[in-house]
């Protein structure tokens, strides 16, 4: 079985591969209303710690959410790219040490770092 792989790369911000996916997540320690809804926060409203993720196979992109959905993913990718987002919500990032590489382009452009 393949593993998710996930690089803490600074600030709230990871990359990482699955199969023949490549993504980039802004990952909060705490669930918002801007997250992928995952958790019903105690006001039964759905939050997530994931508020952007950009996912891709092949350099076409398969799925974008940021703070909302702008592609989802589709029926042959959809279980793909929900373990990615299940993964980066369970997983204990804080124990991640930053692999940032100033040649690193990221999917996103230059908004971060």
């Amino acid at each position: 079985m393949d593993d998710v792989n996930i690089k803490y790369v600074g600030g709230n911000w990871y990359k990482g591969t699955y199969k023949n996916y490549e993504f980039e997540a802004k990952v909060f320690e705490e669930p918002s209303k801007y997250g992928i809804p995952m958790h019903r926060n105690e006001d039964g409203k759905w939050e997530g710690k994931v508020s952007k993720l950009f996912v891709v196979e092949d350099q076409d992109w398969v799925m974008n959410y940021d703070r909302g959905w702008d592609i989802r993913p589709n029926l042959m990718n959809k279980s793909d790219c929900y373990k990615i987002i299940y993964d980066l919500e369970m997983s204990d990032l804080s124990v991640l040490e930053c692999e940032h590489d100033d040649d690193y382009d990221f999917i996103i452009g230059s908004e971060i770092l």
